[in-house]
């Protein structure tokens, strides 16, 4: 398991291989963070505690959707 998955830039590039690769081999992994605390040096899910999601919260919702129909 590969835990707390994300990337300084609080974008999702680096994260979408990481969840490709690991979906190809059988592995699993967390998203982080689920807070709103200013991560303009780090990773966060959220924006907002209402769920508004960031970029890197919008793609690995996107990707985990993607999945869904496996």
């Amino acid at each position: 398991m590969a835990g707390e998955i994300g990337e300084n830039t609080c974008g999702h590039g680096f994260v979408d291989r990481v969840m490709k690769w690991s979906d190809d081999h059988g592995l699993s992994y967390l998203g982080w963070t689920r807070n709103t605390r200013d991560r303009s040096c780090g990773p966060a899910l959220i924006s907002r505690y209402d769920g508004t999601p960031t970029a890197f919260g919008l793609g690995l919702r996107d990707h985990l959707r993607a999945l869904d129909g496996h």
